[in-house]
């Protein structure tokens, strides 16, 4: 239970630093690391982070290309794979569908909010299309857009993924 309460803990300043500063600090991240792998050893035995490892890979295979483009921060990308730490495998796959459909949901509200749905979806379509005629990834910003824009059309995950991780956890 307490390391719980940590984890809830590192997951909120995570987000109070994500609002505040845009990053999340390393060292969240590595606490959290280090409380789960007390929590394996402790509940378990040293032995039983070999089978959380596919969690731990598994946010990293998915989301490096992501972080790429610019369409994640290394802070989310670590805390996912943190969190593997913490969930067996198909928890945190359910963990991570839920941040990912919060993150979503929260982004339709912006977009609803700023009145830039249309607007978003063009230069959606437009950077697929330059993937496909291409073939290669770029970062996925507007080049031309000003730092506060790029700020105002931007969803922190670190929100979603803390609602994720009470929701798979049971707590609500």
């Amino acid at each position: 239970m307490i390391i719980l309460l940590l984890l809830l803990l590192i997951l909120s300043l995570a987000a109070f630093y994500d609002y505040k500063k845009g990053k999340i600090p390393n060292y969240l991240i590595v606490i959290g690391a280090i409380g789960g792998v007390f929590r394996l050893i402790i509940l378990q035995d040293v032995f039983a982070i070999v089978g959380y490892t596919p969690g731990i890979i598994l946010p990293l295979a998915l989301f490096y290309p992501v972080y790429k483009i610019g369409g994640m921060g290394a802070g989310d990308l670590k805390i996912f794979s943190m969190l593997g730490i913490y969930f067996s495998f198909l928890p945190l796959c359910f963990c991570i569908f839920i941040s990912m459909f919060l993150a979503a949901l929260l982004s339709l509200v912006k977009m609803n909010y700023h009145h830039s749905f249309l607007e978003r979806m063009e230069y959606l379509c437009l950077y697929l299309k330059k993937i496909i005629t291409t073939g290669r990834l770029e970062n996925y910003h507007e080049s031309d857009l000003e730092k506060q824009e790029r700020e105002r059309i931007k969803v922190r995950l670190a929100v979603p993924i803390l609602l994720a991780v009470l929701v798979t956890g049971g707590i609500i």
